[in-house]
């Protein structure tokens, strides 16, 4: 995705975001999202895998958003995700993609462990760094699949736009 589509994905899905209080919840959901697409992979589902992928980068976009921070700014000048559709597996992609959730979510962890949940420079730059490679691995995912990220991305906004003009944007699923 370029910065500039990154940084509209991102504004489009923080003013989507409904929760209270920064961090603990996307990144808690991060991790819940991570685990419905590695299991919508086992179904081998590519509805399933685009939507729980957007998913993912619902929740990427709102803790970087938490930390003050951009997509494009996370994910630097550099083209860090070129991919192509024979250069990754699918399972290392799950791999990797519930790794880096884990180690969000235990810098978060240790934030309010240690820090009254203020994220000090170095967990900072652990989250981003994590966050980067997240979307990186969410990139090479799609590839596996012939979809784009863009195309994910652009499915989760309709969605949750479509929830929120039904007044249905908190619950569980769809079908609401």
């Amino acid at each position: 995705m370029s910065n500039l589509l990154l940084n509209e994905y991102q504004n489009g899905a923080v003013s989507l975001a409904i929760y209270p209080g920064t961090l603990v919840y996307p990144a808690l959901g991060l991790c819940g999202e991570v685990g419905e697409l590695i299991a919508a992979v086992k179904e081998n589902g590519l509805d399933n895998i685009k939507k729980e992928t957007g998913d993912c980068l619902w929740y990427i976009a709102n803790i970087a958003a938490d930390m003050n921070i951009s997509l494009s700014e996370i994910m630097g000048r550099e083209n860090f995700y070129k991919t192509c559709r024979d250069c990754w597996s699918i399972d290392k992609s799950l791999s990797e993609l519930a790794i880096y959730a884990g180690v969000v979510a235990e810098n978060v962890k240790k934030a309010i462990r240690d820090n009254d949940g203020m994220v000090t420079a170095d967990r900072h730059d652990n989250i981003v760094k994590a966050l980067r490679l997240l979307v990186t691995w969410l990139e090479r995912l799609c590839s596996c699949y012939g979809v784009t990220l863009e195309e994910c991305a652009q499915l989760n906004l309709n969605k949750l736009r479509s929830r929120a003009e039904r007044g249905v944007l908190k619950g569980d699923g769809d079908a609401r």
